[in-house]
């Protein structure tokens, strides 16, 4: 049986609940809720024309997500300009020059969670591994809890064979709730390193672009960077573990620099 991409609806529903009954429905979920449309209409509009084929194109999708991260960063700052901490490090950021990087930050992550989402369980090991950064960094926080728990449910029928995928709808919820997490929490900096399978999986298709128009040729056999390792005949199994494992130690490397 095909696996249906019912994971990122049954996600957000019930993180929508929660945050329902603990009265957080404020800005940062409505930008929550933004990404997870998108995800929702791609995943529909997939499954009703049976192919790959996004419900926007890729123009189209940009701009909404652009006007979300707008909406969202517009809010955060309040007309403010924004402060950066990265240790002891103070950097003071204009309102005109933070509310493209943040969206970039936001629209980044979210897109490049969504295009690790192509291998059984890669995406959601990468993510788990990042809420339980966030966990041990901060103590308990019932929304990563939920999401936890969640994810870990998710897991047990999205590894290999999967018979349940997340979809554009969790993958997109789920990065910007990562990127949201790491702003509103200062530690931003430091995304690009407990996300460094995202960043690659992202690196990988921008360069496969630009390599192609360049040079009419390929840089990887594939991209996502996942792919590329699929047609080397590395398994599935063993790309999703080295993905894990070195999460796993990006997050540690983190957690030591901002604890110590």
């Amino acid at each position: 049986m095909k696996p249906i991409p019912c994971a990122g609806i049954v996600f957000f529903i019930v993180f929508a609940i929660y945050s329902l009954v603990q009265g957080q429905i404020d800005y940062k979920f409505c930008t929550l809720l933004g990404f997870f449309l998108i995800g929702l209409l791609d995943d529909v509009g997939k499954i009703w024309k049976k192919s790959h084929i996004s419900f926007f194109s890729g123009k189209w999708r940009i701009l909404v997500e652009i006007i979300i991260s707008t909406f969202f960063i517009y809010n955060l700052l309040n007309g403010e300009s924004y402060i950066l901490i990265v240790k002891d490090f103070v950097f003071v950021i204009p309102l005109w020059f933070a509310v493209p990087i943040l969206a970039f930050i936001i629209i980044g992550t979210a897109n490049a969670v969504n295009l690790t989402d192509g291998q059984d369980a890669l995406a959601g090991k990468v993510v788990l591994v990042n809420l339980f950064f966030l966990l041990a960094l901060f103590g308990i926080n019932g929304s990563i809890l939920l999401l936890i728990f969640l994810i870990l449910a998710f897991l047990l029928f999205n590894t290999k064979p999967a018979t349940i995928y997340m979809g554009d709808s969790g993958s997109l919820f789920l990065g910007a709730f990562l990127a949201i997490f790491f702003i509103t929490h200062k530690i931003e900096a430091f995304l690009p390193v407990t996300g460094i399978v995202f960043v690659l999986e992202a690196l990988s298709v921008i360069l496969q672009v630009c390599y192609f128009k360049l040079t009419k040729r390929r840089m990887f056999k594939m991209s996502p960077l996942h792919h590329h390792f699929e047609l080397l005949g590395v398994s599935e199994e063993k790309t999703v573990n080295l993905a894990f494992v070195v999460t796993i130690l990006a997050s540690f490397a983190a957690f030591f620099v901002i604890t110590l």
